[in-house]
C-alpha cells in the first residue's frame, strides 16, 4: 500500500506540475520529476530489500533455492537445508512441529515468485548500471566542455595579452619617436 499511496502522490503531484508548466514553470516540473524519481527509486530499493528478506531461508538466512514447504505447518525452506535439518532432527526448524520426509512438498508458487523477483532484480540492476553509465558519460561530456571552455578562455587571455604587449610596444615606439623629434627640435 506504500507504493500505491506513493503512486497517487506522484500522480497528483504530476497533475499539479502540469498546471504549473502551463504557467511557464518548466524548471519546477523537471525538479519535481527528479525528486519523484529519487523517492520512487528509494521506495523500490526498500521494497526489494523487504522482498528479498521474504525469500530468505529461515535457517541459513540465504536466498532459497528449490523452495519446499512442510505440509503440516506450511513453513518454507531451501530443499537442501530442510533435508539436512531433517536428517538430524525430524522437526520443523521454525515451529518444531514433527515433520517426516514425506510431509515435505515442492513450493511451486514460491519458486515462481523467487524466479520473478530474481528476474526483476536483475532488470533493476541492469537499469541502475545503465543509469550510472549514462551519468558517467554526461559527467565526462560536461568535464570535456569545461576543459574546452577553459582552453578557449586561456587562448583568449593569451591573445589579449599579446595584443596588450603589441600596443605597449607601439606606445613605447611612439614615445621614442616623439622624444627624437623633441631632441631635433631643440
Amino acid at each position: 500500500s506504500g507504493l500505491v499511496s506513493h503512486s497517487n502522490k506522484t500522480r497528483n503531484h504530476n497533475n499539479k506540475s502540469k498546471k504549473d508548466n502551463k504557467n511557464g514553470n518548466k524548471d519546477k516540473e523537471v525538479l519535481s520529476d527528479e525528486n519523484d524519481a529519487v523517492e520512487l527509486g528509494h521506495s523500490l530499493r526498500v521494497s526489494m530489500y523487504n522482498m528479498a528478506r521474504t525469500f530468505e531461508d529461515p535457517v541459513t538466512l540465504e536466498p532459497m533455492e528449490e523452495a519446499v514447504m512442510t505440509k503440516k505447518c506450511g513453513h518454507s525452506f531451501s530443499k537442501q537445508t530442510l533435508d539436512e535439518w531433517l536428517h538430524k532432527r525430524p522437526t520443523c526448524p521454525v515451529c518444531e512441529a514433527p515433520v517426516a520426509p514425506e510431509d515435505v512438498v515442492p513450493n511451486y508458487q514460491l519458486r515462481e515468485a523467487i524466479g520473478k523477483y530474481t528476474a526483476f532484480r536483475k532488470y533493476c540492476e541492469e537499469q541502475e548500471a545503465e543509469r550510472q553509465r549514462v551519468d558517467e558519460l554526461r559527467q565526462s561530456k560536461e568535464k570535456r566542455k569545461r576543459k574546452r571552455r577553459k582552453q578557449k578562455a586561456e587562448a583568449e587571455r593569451r591573445r589579449w595579452e599579446a595584443e596588450r604587449r603589441e600596443l605597449e610596444r607601439e606606445r613605447l615606439e611612439w614615445d621614442r619617436v616623439r622624444e627624437r623629434e623633441k631632441e631635433k627640435g631643440e
